[in-house]
């Protein structure tokens, strides 16, 4: 969905009937401004009292498109603030998709480390260490693949132009997943499934990860190839990730190569629909359909190296 600077009449009534809101008095409602969620809108919510939150207010024909479960979402999104790596969820309501967590302040950019930076890096790890150790959480291992299978009959339903590979490209996926499965040695925990920088809120003090609406159980190398893509990690960098997460770098970097062809297919597909839904056109300037054809191009320059 297209973002907006204001909110409509609707968007409005919604979140001045939120009852921490209706009981405070006068609130100023403002667009959460840059690329910070392209699948739904965000509000920052200011009170008389010069408190702030940020209202995530989900579009329910993209939730449909991109196969999101909203109390799902809301149980992860629960469980992570509960582990302290996500913000409190002050208010839900899963019907709608609506969310109301605290204000973070992120640091200025000129003092925050890159994803590659040894303190960034560090602290992330240990970010995703106390995440993936989240079982408890609803959802079918694998929540990834289904996800791009999904989109893919989306993709179909729409009438979207897929590339003549993509049925080549799922039978990869099943064998790809299959050969994870099989590589298992712990049940699978909680993963974002979505860790480009946007999603992770820097405070000085702590890291905190939002929009939890991609997340679910599955294979923790999903968000190491995530991470290393968003920051551009080149082999030494991969290297280090692994080592720092625990891994055998030697041993899991033609794994965590291979997992990047996942990411890819997933970004490919998502940008794919986001575009059918919105066209060229979109308030966040976000080129869908130009993220699609990089992402699938890539696809098929760096195939899956495993031995599957």
């Amino acid at each position: 969905m297209a973002k907006t600077t204001e909110p409509t009449p609707a968007a409005k009534s919604v979140i001045e009937s939120i009852p921490m809101f209706s009981e405070t008095g006068p609130i100023l409602i403002e667009s959460l401004e840059g690329v910070q969620s392209l699948n739904n809108n965000l509000w920052v919510v200011r009170c008389e009292s010069g408190e702030r939150f940020v209202v995530r207010q989900a579009d329910p024909v993209s939730a449909t498109r991109l196969g999101v479960n909203h109390p799902d979402e809301a149980a992860v999104a629960r469980a992570a603030a509960t582990i302290g790596i996500a913000p409190e969820v002050l208010y839900c309501d899963p019907s709608i998709g609506l969310i109301v967590t605290p204000w973070v302040e992120p640091l200025p950019p000129q003092q925050r480390g890159g994803l590659g930076s040894p303190g960034t890096m560090k602290r992330l790890v240990e970010v995703l260490h106390r995440m993936h150790g989240l079982t408890d959480v609803p959802g079918r291992p694998g929540a990834i693949y289904d996800r791009i299978r999904h989109l893919v009959g989306q993709s179909r339903d729409m009438g979207l132009s897929l590339p003549p590979g993509v049925g080549d490209a799922l039978l990869r996926l099943d064998d790809f997943e299959a050969h994870r499965a099989a590589q298992a040695g712990a049940p699978p925990g909680l993963n974002h499934n979505d860790l480009w920088e946007n999603n992770i809120l820097d405070s000085g003090d702590q890291l905190f990860l939002v929009d939890w609406e991609f997340a679910g159980l599955g294979d923790g190398l999903y968000d190491l190839a995530t991470i290393s893509m968003a920051g551009a990690f080149d082999a030494d960098l991969d290297r280090r990730l692994l080592g720092e997460y625990g891994s055998d770098a030697r041993q899991d970097l033609v794994e965590l190569q291979s997992m990047k062809w996942v990411v890819r297919f997933f970004e490919a597909t998502w940008s794919l629909v986001m575009h059918g839904m919105n066209g060229h056109t979109t308030g966040s300037g976000f080129d869908y359909s130009g993220h699609a054809r990089v992402m699938f191009s890539a696809m098929e320059e760096e195939p899956p190296a495993v031995r599957l």
